[in-house]
């Protein structure tokens, strides 16, 4: 019985096993299916438009990566990038990953683009704003829903209530204006800068009818939040590989969207629940409750109230969408209209006059006063002629659309570059210069309608024109009444970068020279205006060894990438640190060291410990208290925070010097690694310069001394050097102490115990010269024969600075080359 049991069992246990065997295989024959099928959709869609991408001009791509390429060696200025291709072909296409992107620049073409239902809906990167906004007039397809929302918000947003919104634009701007006053002494201001916080008040009261914050608290949390989103999304949309939501989910961009987008719909959900609130009780009649002043926000809220017209969701994406479409753009513009009449007087004098003619007093802005600033809103027009508002308006076809020569094919995105548009000879006049009197009725008669496009046009138009035209024209008005404006810079803007003709032609006289005596020597070709930097790039971590297989290979050859005061300043700070008063500094070094030893001995016990690592608190307690007289704090506290923040800055400098691109300061100062540099200079000097204030009190009694004490005393007496010169040179002495020393006792640790043999003579030599456990004195230091022999051998093998940067001024033999 137990024998007949047993085998039932196994045969049960076999069929199981069968049955799962089979419904295993049926599943991943479903899933293959399923991937079989989406493959296929795909390669039939693609192929498509491979082949209709052929008939359209353009750079070659790679492989489901396309053109990406093109954008991430130009991160910052996409602009440049689709201007030089849009000037050679006006009609062009770009493969963005495998998305076929088309450009067009021609009038003929924008208009039937824009007027085509085909082409009626956003491209697919919009749907990368997801979930921060969604479905909104922003990235919501064509259709009845687009149309009523539309429908709801244009007569709130421009229509009746225009007036009391220039209530709030009057008292905030002339609020700003008035804060500016007080700054107006300065050489020069940040005009985008000091407007911000005017734009975030207008916006916190005008579209959400909340107080603002933005000037009396100096508070731009949500306003930051919101445009550091905009940067993720546009560097989302030229990085095909974070088009997959759960691969940008990983990534640290894809962090900080998911982080910023919770904060800000935190931040409208608390303001809707609350009017939501308070019109439901207006509606219910609540005596108690008084209707506030009108905002966008909170007539769209009274009106979805009365006809439950939108839901929470979409409320939220629309209250995003209307800061987007306001603040940085109405702020940009502004900006550069400031710039624009700074740099032409009579253009400034004219709107001047202008403003001066229709108001004589110091009045507001009224609306009946909009229509009279003609000269005003034709230089608007010229500001965002050259500086569009969207440089490009993208949109996707739903099905094939017929251009002048091409064929749109279904599928593709179309990119409407306003920016090349706005600039065709054809239709302007001098199109690179700033002419305000081309918006004049009898010059723009006979100008194609769609060859200026400043709020796009047709279903997808701007709904905020007016609103943001009437703002523009209250920011100029009061900004021209109190100031006069002047530029202090002396060259010329050119589409979207500085460029200085006059330097340009400078650099290229002396480099014209440095590329003909360059090719005398030997070395590895270089790519035009980027020289060999790739060749540092790719090895970023380790250009020491891109230097040394180069220099074995020609032991003189050739990359492409100081006077009396140093004499005196040498002069000066050589005797202090090497001089007499060495037996001082070497009391601390043997304190600290021992210090350092007993805590080491701690961990004598752990299986491995990192030297480099331990060694840096002692280093930094010898620095402070050797170098600046100060109490170490590393090696009780763990403090290492001015060490590090230095380093650090080393760091940043060393990627500075193999990044061309950052040379100029204007442009490092705007990357990450310049705010970082700057704000770590800031914790420097600071420091430096609390240091050094803290000596010269005649109440003090004379320290035991230290480098930076005995400096200033000669300073003190002999006015040898500033205080500036002071706290550089402060600066310097660590960079040239703490890391070398540090760096070389830690390959002299790492080669002794690789070589016993070499350990064992250290060794005797040291018990032969100190039979006790005594402190190191300087007449000891000369003793130290073999010892000193083991530091050259590691200085040799590691040196402390493996390159010694020059500058050459002028030529100079070396052998037979020059």
């Amino acid at each position: 019985m137990l024998l007949q049991l047993n085998f039932l069992m196994s045969e049960i246990l076999s069929i199981n096993y069968s049955i799962t065997q089979c419904l295993v295989s049926f599943v991943i024959l479903l899933c293959g299916l399923y991937c079989w099928k989406i493959s296929y959709k795909l390669w039939i869609k693609y192929s498509k438009l491979i082949k209709a991408g052929k008939s359209f001009p353009g750079p070659r791509g790679i492989p489901l990566l396309g053109n990406v390429f093109e954008f991430l060696l130009n991160r910052n200025d996409a602009l440049t990038v689709m201007a030089e291709l849009g000037r050679k072909y006006p009609t062009n296409r770009l493969w963005l990953g495998p998305q076929l992107v088309i450009n067009i620049s021609l009038p003929k073409d924008i208009e039937v683009v824009i007027k085509s239902g085909k082409t009626a809906n956003k491209a697919f990167v919009y749907k990368f704003m997801e979930p921060g906004v969604k479905n909104s007039l922003i990235n919501r397809d064509a259709g009845p829903l687009l149309r009523a929302h539309r429908k709801l918000l244009i007569p709130i947003i421009n229509g009746e209530y225009l007036e009391s919104y220039m209530q709030v634009m009057n008292e905030q701007v002339r609020r700003s204006v008035n804060i500016l006053a007080k700054k107006a002494d300065l050489k020069e201001i940040d005009i985008y800068d000091e407007t911000e916080y005017c734009m975030a008040d207008i916006a916190y009261e005008l579209l959400y009818g909340i107080p603002g914050v933005g000037q009396d608290q100096g508070d731009l949390f949500i306003p930051h939040t919101i445009i550091n989103s905009l940067d993720i999304f546009y560097h989302r949309v030229i990085s095909p590989w974070l088009h997959p939501t759960f691969l940008f989910n990983f990534s640290k961009s894809g962090k900080i969207w998911s982080a910023n987008t919770k904060v800000a719909q935190n931040f409208f959900q608390k303001i809707i629940i609350e009017k939501r609130k308070l019109y439901e009780a207006l509606a219910r009649g609540d005596p108690n409750v008084k209707k506030p002043k009108p905002s966008i926000l909170d007539l769209l809220i009274e009106h979805v109230v009365e006809t439950n017209a939108m839901n929470e969701e979409e409320i939220i994406s629309e209250a995003a969408t209307l800061f987007i479409g306001f603040y940085e753009t109405v702020l940009g513009i502004y900006s550069f209209m400031i710039l624009m009449l700074a740099m032409h007087p009579e253009q400034q004098k004219k709107v001047r006059e202008e403003v001066m003619a229709v108001f004589e007093t110091d009045r507001d802005v009224m609306k009946e006063d909009l229509g009279k600033l003609k000269h005003t809103e034709m230089v608007i027009k010229e500001v965002i002629r050259l500086f569009p508002i969207g440089p490009f308006l993208l949109r996707e076809a739903t099905d094939d659309l017929k251009l002048d020569k091409y064929t749109l094919p279904k599928g593709a995105t179309v990119i409407i570059m306003p920016f090349l548009a706005h600039r065709l000879e054809e239709y302007w006049d001098e199109p690179n210069s700033f002419i305000p009197e081309r918006f004049l009725p009898e010059n723009s008669k006979d100008r194609h309608p769609f060859a200026f496009i400043p709020f796009s046009g047709g279903p997808r138009s701007c709904p905020g024109s007016k609103f943001g035209m009437a703002c523009l024209k209250i920011m100029i008005v009061h900004f021209i009444r109190k100031y006069q404006l002047k530029c202090l810079v002396s060259f010329v803007i050119l589409l979207c970068g500085l460029y200085c003709w006059k330097i340009s032609y400078k650099l290229w006289i002396k480099y014209s020279k440095l590329i003909k005596a360059g090719k005398s020597f030997p070395g590895p070709p270089g790519i035009p205006l980027l020289g060999n930097i790739f060749e540092f790039l790719m090895n970023k971590n380790d250009a020491l060894t891109v230097m040394t297989e180069l220099g074995r290979k020609y032991p003189t050859n050739r990359l492409w990438l100081a006077g009396p005061l140093l004499r005196a300043h040498r002069k000066l700070l050589t005797p202090i640190i090497s001089g007499e008063y060495l037996v001082n500094y070497m009391q601390v070094m043997n304190e600290q060291v021992r210090r350092s030893i007993n805590i080491l001995a701690k961990k004598a016990d752990l299986k491995e410990i990192d030297i480099y690592d331990e060694t840096e608190y002692c280093m930094a307690d010898i620095a402070y208290e050797t170098l600046y007289g100060i109490p170490g704090v590393a090696q009780e506290q763990g403090d290492l925070f001015i060490p590090h923040t230095i380093i650090n800055s080393l760091d940043i400098y060393y990627n500075r010097a193999i990044s061309p691109w950052l040379y100029p300061t204007f442009l490092f100062n705007l990357t990450k690694s310049g705010k970082i540099w700057s704000a770590n200079t800031k914790i420097g000097q600071d420091f430096y310069q609390k240091v050094t204030l803290a000596r010269g009190d005649p109440d003090v009694k004379k320290p035991k001394p230290s480098i930076l004490d005995l400096l200033i005393e000669n300073v003190v007496k002999t006015n040898a050097i500033t205080d500036e010169e002071i706290i550089s040179e402060a600066a310097t002495l660590f960079i040239g102490f703490y890391d070398t020393t540090l760096g070389i006792y830690s390959f002299m640790t790492l080669m002794l115990a690789m070589h016993p043999e070499q350990q064992k003579k250290v060794r005797e030599e040291v018990m032969t010269v100190f039979e006790t456990d005594r402190d190191v004195m300087e007449q000891d230091l000369g003793k130290l024969k073999y010892t000193e022999m083991v530091i050259k051998e590691v200085i040799r093998l590691f040196p402390i600075g493996p390159f010694l940067p020059r500058e050459v001024t002028d030529d100079l033999k070396l052998g037979s080359i020059n």
